[in-house]
């Protein structure tokens, strides 16, 4: 290795450590992505809920689930309360069965997600329709011994209200709604609901980020988080879900890991970038004379001189006809991919529309192309007349496409 070439792996290697060092420096990016996991610490995880379930239940056996819901009945677990956070879940039809039997026997199921539809139950929601762009969001619980007082969130969230409930079985708990710049109500509803099932309850509310680190940690936001979860009771055990999570870990191979981490992954740009500058400079000095070949001749305007002239010495003047005009239609195909097995009004005004011609001019000359293809011997003055006839329309379509 040479002087000049160690000189230039130095300054690679010096910018890559300098890239590296400033991508460190730089502060992290919070991620706003719903995950509603509970070990994450990102504003919309559920670390902070999770860890302060023992203060708010602190009589409660506390254990999570990481396995689908059917897996986990069929275990036939003890009586308690069974809780989901997410931003959207979706039961299998046995597998809902499956939690209604275990309502039924006595425990309480809590599902917190922007999107449910139970039509077993005869529940259907709905996204608030709005006028205005300032409009402020509200939620509040129904209940005269818990605090009346009206939360909001100055996040984007999914609108989402009860539009349709079992008011025979069901009862309102909560409710949400918009409020306009005269702090009067745009839109208002259901948002929070217990339905009666068997022994059982089941609780369902449309608005998770009221679960999440962001929500409970602004303001006093927590106090409408805790009124919601009050309604649980003080159950023996809760079964906290961690399977229905939208950010739910996964295995990651080595290159994810790299990647996903950002001053790996920068680093290993710019480890990249370096071999690929060591490459440039270091085959441009050691590169091999690349012999010049001489690229193949194009024979083929040749061979159709040739064999027009044989057409022609042998006075085979309808062959040659056809062949031109079966080659200008090939073009057509080619160039302005048209059908041309049927020449229509409809393919006429096609190809008057790609090739910019003139409407009646394009009709007579395939009417006229037409008569030729069909005439069973065709004189040496047609042919010609034909021949210019093309390279005429050839030249004026070539002139005149748009």
């Amino acid at each position: 290795m040479d002087k000049k070439t160690k000189i230039y792996i130095g300054i690679i290697l010096s910018f890559m450590f300098i890239g590296v060092f400033f991508q460190m420096l730089k502060p992290k990016e919070i991620n706003w992505l719903p995950t509603y996991y509970g070990t994450h610490k990102s504003p919309y995880g559920t670390y902070v809920l999770k860890n302060s379930l023992k203060e708010l239940f602190p009589e409660t056996n506390i254990s999570e689930i990481h396995k689908p819901t059917y897996e986990f009945l069929k275990e036939n677990p003890e009586n308690g309360t069974l809780i989901y956070i997410d931003h959207q879940l979706n039961f299998d039809e046995a597998e809902f069965y499956d939690l209604l039997e275990f309502i039924e026997k006595g425990n309480d199921v809590f599902i917190s997600t922007s999107a449910v539809r139970i039509d077993t139950l005869n529940l259907i929601t709905k996204e608030f329709e709005t006028s205005g762009f300032d409009l402020i969001p509200f939620f509040t619980v129904i209940n005269p011994n818990l605090t009346q007082k009206e939360y909001s969130f100055d996040r984007e969230f999914s609108k989402n209200y009860f539009s349709k409930i079992d008011t025979t079985n069901s009862i309102a708990l909560g409710k949400s709604g918009l409020l306009n710049a005269e702090n009067e109500r745009e839109s208002e509803g259901i948002n929070f609901i217990k339905h009666p099932y068997g022994k059982g309850n089941l609780y369902l509310h449309t608005f998770p980020e009221a679960f999440t680190n962001y929500y409970l940690l602004k303001d006093e936001n927590s106090e409408y988080s805790a009124s919601v979860l009050s309604y649980l009771g003080n159950p023996e055990r809760i079964y906290w879900d961690e399977y229905f999570k939208t950010g739910k870990p996964t295995n990651r191979s080595l290159m994810q890991h790299v990647l996903l981490n950002k001053s790996l992954k920068w680093g290993y740009y710019i480890a990249l970038i370096g071999v690929l500058f060591f490459i440039i400079f270091k085959g441009k000095r050691e590169q091999r004379v690349v012999p010049i070949i001489e690229p193949l001749k194009n024979n083929t305007l040749a061979f159709v001189q040739t064999i027009a002239g044989m057409y022609f010495n042998n006075k085979s003047h309808k062959s040659i006809s056809d062949q031109k005009i079966i080659y200008f239609l090939e073009q057509i195909r080619i160039h302005y991919h048209l059908d041309t097995s049927n020449i229509n009004e409809e393919f006429i005004k096609n190809f008057t529309e790609k090739s910019g011609s003139d409407y009646e001019e394009v009709k007579q000359f395939f009417t006229y192309l037409e008569n030729i293809y069909n005439e069973k011997t065709i004189q040496e003055n047609q042919l010609i007349k034909l021949n210019k006839f093309l390279e005429k329309f050839q030249i004026k379509n070539k002139n005149g496409r748009k």
